[in-house]
């Protein structure tokens, strides 16, 4: 993309997403909830006196624990040291929303363009990215907004095979501080390339390139793991936590706005939140009358859709591989990335 019309896509972008957040751009109020003032705030706090810190303990979470080996503080993450020390918490959260939202816009849509050469499905697709309701109510969430913002970039370096650039994005994604996201990212991204040998091999090697940058928080997770009270394999009632009601999934993908219906939220909101408006219906059709990929996209978004049923799922706790998350409304994440992909499938057609 020319230099000009990437900096006029810049600017017209940034206005959408000032106008789509006018409480945090226009009238100076910051999402705050339990998880802003348990977890996001803290973090903000330390990086914003790292100067005066010795950034080797954390006496803000568990009476006390190593800032590395929990990703949560984003203690390696660059981006937060960057912005912290330098601006007060409303700037800090404006430039951490404006930027992350463009980095899944970008990617997003850059994937979505790579796929139909269609100008209006890569802006449909990077428009219901940034916009969808389970990418913005994580918010009061920094480190699950900026883990999710890097869902694209692996999706996209991913299909283009560009293993350096594949291994920065998951190490970034990483120290965003959010691990189940890495996870089910791994996930969203092999069930794109699992049929391409060679796609596969370039997936291999950034993942490796991506462990190796990160290594020095992973190694120190890792070890904090294997003392830790709760076990890697969650059990069931660990498990429990944000599972989505199936009338309560049904009002959030289709209108959360219908307060009269299931007026009672089951769950944080910041985890079960959903919605993507018309593009629902424009993914719908996209399954219906699209080809193979379309369709595969369609049966991947629709089973991680079912899953975030979580025990409200017959023999949910049974699968093995649900035992690693703790928060099964987080399988939306894969609904979600196929869903804007369809968005633009959709437009293309």
């Amino acid at each position: 993309m020319p230099i000009k019309t990437l900096c006029r896509v810049t600017i017209l972008a940034g206005g959408l997403i000032v106008f789509s957040w006018p409480h945090l751009f226009l009238r100076g109020q910051v999402p705050v909830d339990g998880n802003m003032t348990r977890m996001g705030y803290p973090n903000w706090v330390v990086a914003r006196t790292a100067r005066n810190t010795v950034l080797l303990w954390n006496p803000y979470r568990n009476m006390g624990e190593p800032f590395l080996a929990d990703p949560q503080t984003m203690a390696g993450y660059p981006i937060q040291w960057f912005l912290a020390p330098h601006m007060g918490l409303l700037s800090f959260m404006r430039l951490w929303v404006l930027g992350h939202t463009l980095l899944a816009a970008y990617f997003m849509g850059g994937l979505a363009f790579r796929w139909y050469r269609d100008p209006w499905a890569a802006s449909a697709a990077a428009t219901v990215a940034a916009l969808n309701g389970f990418f913005i109510s994580r918010a009061s969430l920094p480190n699950h907004f900026a883990s999710l913002a890097w869902v694209p970039a692996v999706l996209y370096f991913t299909d283009c095979q560009q293993p350096v650039a594949l291994g920065f994005a998951f190490a970034l994604q990483w120290l965003a501080g959010f691990p189940p996201v890495s996870l089910l990212t791994t996930l969203a991204a092999l069930s794109l390339i699992v049929d391409n040998s060679k796609k596969l091999f370039s997936w291999a090697l950034g993942g490796g390139l991506g462990v190796a940058l990160a290594a020095f928080q992973l190694i120190p997770f890792l070890e904090y793991l294997t003392h830790s009270v709760r076990p890697v394999l969650l059990n069931a009632s660990a498990m429990a936590d944000n599972s989505q009601p199936i009338l309560q999934l049904l009002k959030m993908c289709l209108m959360p706005q219908w307060y009269a219906f299931l007026p009672t939220l089951q769950g944080d909101q910041a985890i079960v939140s959903i919605y993507f408006g018309s593009a629902f219906w424009l993914a719908a059709w996209a399954v219906a009358c699209g080809a193979p990929r379309e369709k595969k996209l369609g049966l991947v978004s629709m089973a991680a859709l079912v899953l975030s049923l979580g025990t409200h799922l017959p023999g949910y706790t049974r699968l093995f591989f649900v035992h690693w998350f703790r928060f099964p409304a987080n399988w939306l994440l894969i609904t979600t990335s196929g869903i804007v992909l369809l968005t633009g499938a959709g437009i293309a057609r």
